[in-house]
């Protein structure tokens, strides 16, 4: 069964209340992925707020009035290996089932952003492996995202959320306070375990 990509979003809901949804989402994915590979508290999960500054002349106010653009969640887990890849390949998937995943959360980040690139270094068999690819809209199969080698590195996993369409950031707060409860109020649950990660939001000038 083949599923169209660009019709699978289009058919999902995004009150534009729950504009930062889909980052949570990002951030969900990487708590459970720390939770994988046991790094407990030795996690670690880095959020970026990229703000857009293209209109720098417009905006009258400090670094922190200007809206957002993009997100960046950083994390030390287990990685897109060939599980969590072919997991992520699929539709609808139950892989997450038994987390109350339901195998949407990637659609929700096509809803909200323009594309996603993602980064990640994994390992395998006693090797690491780097897998690379970008995430968008299209009517047609996405090519493989095939693992390559590496001989060097650390365990990691980018995921960039780029482009973050006008009418949803016409809505996002602003305020890294703001986003920072609100995330809490997501997580609570991964907030409240003795092992909880260290957790860093950003917006390249302050942090929280």
């Amino acid at each position: 069964m083949k599923v169209n990509l660009v019709g699978r979003v289009n058919n999902i809901k995004l009150n534009k209340t729950k504009v930062l949804l889909p980052t949570f989402e990002a951030v969900v994915n990487s708590f459970e992925a720390i939770e994988d590979c046991n790094a407990g508290s030795s996690g670690y999960i880095n959020i970026e707020a990229k703000r857009d500054t293209s209109q720098i002349q417009i905006v009258d106010g400090e670094h922190s009035e200007f809206p957002i653009s993009d997100f960046i969640v950083e994390d030390n887990g287990i990685g897109f290996n060939d599980n969590n890849y072919d997991s992520f390949q699929t539709s609808d998937t139950l892989f997450k089932q038994s987390r109350g995943g339901k195998g949407v959360g990637r659609f929700l980040w096509l809803k909200a952003f323009n594309k996603v690139n993602i980064s990640s270094v994994f390992e395998k068999n006693s090797s690491l492996f780097k897998r690379e690819f970008v995430f968008f809209l299209t009517d047609g199969d996405m090519p493989a995202a095939q693992p390559e080698k590496i001989a060097n590195g650390t365990r990691s996993t980018v995921v960039h959320l780029v482009g973050l369409k006008s009418e949803y950031q016409n809505v996002c707060p602003k305020k890294l306070s703001t986003i920072a409860i609100q995330m809490i109020e997501h997580c609570l649950s991964y907030f409240l375990r003795a092992d909880c990660p260290r957790v860093l939001l950003t917006d390249g000038e302050t942090s929280t």
